[in-house]
């Protein structure tokens, strides 16, 4: 489930011994530049599918995939003892003890073969409830950004076709969904630890830890479920106001789009903030599930969330 790790490890945690600019730059396959900065030389090169950048004072791996680093394509799932193995293998490359570096950056996440396009399903995951995190549609997927994390569901084969890397052959043609969390920014303060370091990564109950985080991030967002508007089952007036309700709903757009009209609205002026609160609030009340069957859980749902709990079942 490990992805994306940027790594630093420093000067004071190798030792004295060690020329870090002058001798780990000839393990590197491939050195792609050298410049100065502040007076220092600072050398980037490659290691495998890994960006490496050395200077006196630190040595620091970033920007790619380690599970494409370590089994070639980045659609394998890289689980506790997987990263392990992979920080060894790092270290025996660099020869440094990997497991020391500190970790600035952690993508945790996992691919799922769907029956339809990612979009469907992207189209019913609403809004981030009792969480900061903004709801950010974008072209190649749904962010939900904030501050230090961010949530990412995106399509794992539009992905890789737009960075011209190969579709591994079992993934070809299929409708490949990934939903990723990310830790990008302080995360000693996000997970709750002094210091994340790479050997941490492989803890079990630090493990277990991300795996909750993922799932129960996801158990947060809104689920937008399906209007249906089969005028048998309406036996009270309540029911047909409901109905109607969830018609003018569905010609704007659907719940989603009908909410983000009222929320702009109020920026605009046009509504004061309590008509918003107002009308969002009837908007979720009339699209809510209550057994009348005028509105369905939807099989899209459904299927991402038993690909969820799924997921979860495997924490080793």
């Amino acid at each position: 489930m490990f992805d994306t790790l940027n790594l630093k490890i420093y000067a004071d945690d190798v030792g004295n011994d060690v020329s870090l600019v002058e001798e780990i730059p000839t393990y590197l396959d491939q050195i792609t530049g050298e410049h100065n900065y502040d007076g220092y030389v600072i050398i980037t090169g490659k290691l495998g599918s890994l960006d490496v950048s050395v200077s006196r004072m630190r040595v620091k791996v970033f920007n790619n995939s380690f599970a494409k680093y370590y089994f070639g394509n980045p659609y394998s799932v890289m689980g506790r003892k997987d990263i392990q193995k992979c920080l060894e293998k790092l270290s025996d490359e660099l020869h440094l003890d990997m497991g020391k570096s500190e970790v600035c950056r952690l993508d945790f996440g996992q691919n799922f073969v769907m029956k339809a396009d990612p979009n469907i399903y992207l189209q019913h995951l609403g809004e981030m409830k009792r969480s900061k995190a903004t709801r950010c549609p974008q072209k190649d997927g749904l962010y939900y950004s904030g501050g230090n994390i961010q949530l990412a569901f995106y399509n794992k084969n539009r992905e890789q076709s737009r960075e011209g890397n190969p579709i591994p052959e079992l993934y070809r043609g299929r409708q490949v969904l990934r939903y990723e969390y990310r830790y990008l920014h302080r995360l000693p303060e996000e997970l709750g630890v002094p210091r994340v370091t790479a050997n941490l990564l492989y803890e079990e109950s630090f493990y277990m830890g991300l795996v909750d985080t993922w799932a129960r991030s996801f158990e947060a967002i809104q689920k937008i479920n399906d209007i249906n508007m089969n005028f048998e089952i309406m036996r009270t007036k309540k029911e047909l106001y409901r109905a109607s309700l969830l018609h003018l709903i569905e010609q704007r757009g659907g719940q989603l789009a009908f909410t983000n009209s009222i929320v702009e609205a109020a920026k605009m002026g046009k509504i004061t903030a309590k008509q918003k609160h107002d009308l969002v609030a009837a908007i979720e009340d009339a699209c809510r599930l209550d057994g009348t069957g005028l509105v369905l859980e939807s099989e899209a749902v459904k299927e991402l969330e038993a690909k969820i709990k799924q997921a979860t079942k495997f924490y080793r």
